[in-house]
């Protein structure tokens, strides 16, 4: 019997384990991650056909895969996809998911418990989700968007939301990731994205926009942190919430923020805000940006505007400080608000304060107080700095002026002088005596740049340029040069009136003609004949001119034409060789050929003779000639 009773119950064990063997793996799935796609649960490692695509569930990695996918909703209340458990969507292509059933609460993806959600591709993976519920949400689970492209638009309610809850003690899930260069465009008529215990959105691209009475980007229990991201917040109707609600805010790495709010803040803070090397646009009905709790700006670019009233504030803290750090540039069209608003100018370099009233903006402000700052500076309520509705807070550089050798530039726009001022560049110029006529100069050096003359090499002394100029002495003492007394041969002068300073001549003289000759005795160089003339000679004794005469031959003339004895015959000077053999002609004792001749001069009579004795000879040979002709006829 117990031989038996142990073959029973190893029958039953076999048959238990043969059972469970055969189970089915849903079966097994209890406790795990299921799925369903329109109320119909998917088996592990079946491919099922959607549109073009497929769909495909591993229960080993709890991971759904949709490839060119189309799921339409069938009416299903608990939505489209629905599932239990942590589950990854894997996109692979062009995917849809679409319901319009108004009736349908969760239309596109949607978790029935604590169940975490992570949507993953490349960006050129696609998810569309099109409802008129909510498009993907968790409750007590998070939802991480990573690398892929998903494009939201839920008509009646959110976009995608990780909503946290309450279990036992701990509060779970609640947070919302979008990474990984993920694309996000959400456009939903409640919350458009939510993560109540926190957004994270890093190196990724997301526009949300949120049409009813509602907030774009909302998380009330944590922060919403951006990073290196741009981001996009809309919140479009009249009566709509703040774009962007947050508990605490962190835009950090290059990051570009616009949020904008037809209805009310652009941004809402309840806690600490915090930018860093970002750019923000914000624009808002009431207080642009409004924070609860300090706001600190570091290195970056706002713009905020509210478009309400003047009592409202670009900018608001309420009982808190506004810093503003480094190299931030702060544009408030309707003024600043804050307990305390404290600049800091990174180290060698300024920060400027400029204030006006909202109609004029930059065109109408001016430098507040001691702008540009180069040291921080702290503004509270005794300074009036609230009472501006523009206040616009900038780094500072300064512009135009002329630097001098003395003197920095003055900036155009502040009014500061700024800079070096160049220095003299100052040129030596050596002392000079003056003269009868130039001024001469003391040792002194003189700057192109500025026009000014110093004294001292050091150019600490300065002094005007009559400083300088030692006058011109005038014309002292005189002499007399070139004086030269006049000869029988040479001109003289009466000479120069000279300087004896600079020698320069003041006065020219005047020529003084030659004097005469002083001749001595005459002296016979060669005798007078009876036939030839003779010749005498006498010397200057100055110059040693010689003057010759010719003497009379000593015989009677046949000619009266001949001298008397008293005519130079000609005239020799030692100094003056052109004048050598020259002939001096004396023409006070000359007769002409019809003078009768003088009988009383004897000493022409043997020119007589000779002149009768050839006059006989040519009668002679005349009268013979004539006869020997005859007789030869």
């Amino acid at each position: 019997m117990k031989t038996k009773a142990k073959s029973k119950v190893l029958g039953v064990l076999l048959a238990c384990m043969l059972v469970i063997g055969l189970f089915p793996t849903t079966v097994l799935a209890v406790g795990g991650t299921s799925v369903k796609i329109n109320g119909q649960e998917l088996k592990s490692g079946e491919s099922y056909q959607y549109g073009e695509g497929t769909a495909l569930f591993d229960s080993q990695t709890n991971t759904l895969t949709l490839e060119n996918a189309t799921i339409e909703g069938n009416g299903v209340k608990l939505g489209v996809l629905r599932i239990n458990g942590d589950l990854t969507v894997e996109l692979k292509g062009n995917n849809t998911i679409s319901s319009t059933d108004e009736r349908v609460i969760y239309a596109g993806i949607s978790s029935g418990g604590t169940a975490d959600i992570t949507i993953k591709g490349t960006n050129e993976d696609k998810l569309t989700i099109t409802c008129d519920s909510a498009a993907i949400q968790t409750d007590g689970g998070n939802i991480t968007i990573d690398g892929c492209t998903l494009d939201v638009t839920s008509h009646n309610w959110g976009g995608i939301g990780a909503y946290e809850v309450n279990n036992g003690n701990d509060i779970v899930g609640g947070k919302l990731s979008i990474q990984n260069h993920a694309n996000v465009t959400v456009n939903s008529n409640e919350l458009a994205l939510v993560g109540e215990k926190g957004i994270s959105i890093s190196d990724s691209t997301v526009v949300a926009t949120v049409n009813g009475q509602s907030n774009a980007l909302y998380s009330k229990n944590n922060m919403i942190d951006i990073s290196n991201s741009t981001v996009e917040a809309y919140a479009v109707s009249d009566n709509s919430y703040p774009a962007i609600w947050a508990n605490a805010l962190t835009v950090s790495n290059k990051s570009n923020v616009t949020a904008d709010s037809n209805g009310s803040n652009g941004i809402y803070i309840l806690n600490q805000c915090e930018i860093s090397d970002s750019t923000l646009k914000v624009q808002g009905y009431y207080d642009a940006i409004f924070g609860d709790n300090d706001i600190n700006i570091v290195n970056s670019k706002i713009e905020s505007t509210s478009t309400g009233n003047q009592s409202n504030y670009a900018i608001y803290s309420n009982d808190h400080i506004i810093s503003v750090t480094g190299n931030s540039d702060i544009t408030a069209n309707a003024g600043m608000d804050a307990d305390q608003i404290v600049i800091s100018p990174t180290t060698g370099q300024m920060l400027e304060v400029k204030v006006g009233n909202m109609a004029e903006g930059e065109t109408g402000a001016e430098h507040f107080n001691d702008s540009p700052y180069t040291e921080p500076a702290t503004f509270t309520g005794a300074d009036d700095l609230w009472t501006y509705t523009y206040v616009h807070i900038k780094p500072h550089t300064h512009t135009g002026g002329t630097a001098t050798c003395t003197d920095p530039a003055i900036c155009d726009d502040c009014g500061k002088p700024y800079g070096n001022a160049l220095g003299h560049k100052a040129v030596k110029t050596e002392a000079k005596a003056p003269t009868c006529t130039e001024d001469g100069n003391i040792e002194y050096w003189y700057c192109d740049a500025c026009g000014k003359y110093f004294s001292d090499e050091a150019l600490t002394e300065e002094i005007i340029k009559e400083k300088i100029v030692i006058k011109a002495t005038g014309h002292g003492e005189t002499e007399l040069k070139n004086a030269k007394e006049a000869t029988c041969t040479e001109e003289g002068y009466t000479g120069d009136k000279v300087c004896k300073v600079c020698g320069e001549v003041l006065e020219k003289g005047t020529v003084i003609e030659k004097i005469a000759h002083t001749f001595g005795e005459w002296t016979v160089t060669k005798e007078p004949t009876a036939t030839e003339k003779g010749e005498k000679q006498h010397t200057c004794t100055i110059c040693g001119y010689v003057e010759k005469q010719e003497i009379p031959a000593t015989g009677t003339p046949t000619n009266p034409s001949e001298g008397n004895g008293n005519s130079p015959i000609g005239t020799t000077d030692p100094k003056d060789p052109t004048t050598d053999n020259q002939t001096v002609s004396d023409t006070s004792n000359k007769t002409n050929n019809k003078d009768v001749l003088n009988t009383g001069d004897d000493s022409s009579i043997a020119l007589w003779v000779t002149v009768m004795l050839g006059a006989g000879a040519i009668l002679t040979g005349t009268v013979l000639y004539n006869r020997k002709k005859r007789y030869n006829k």
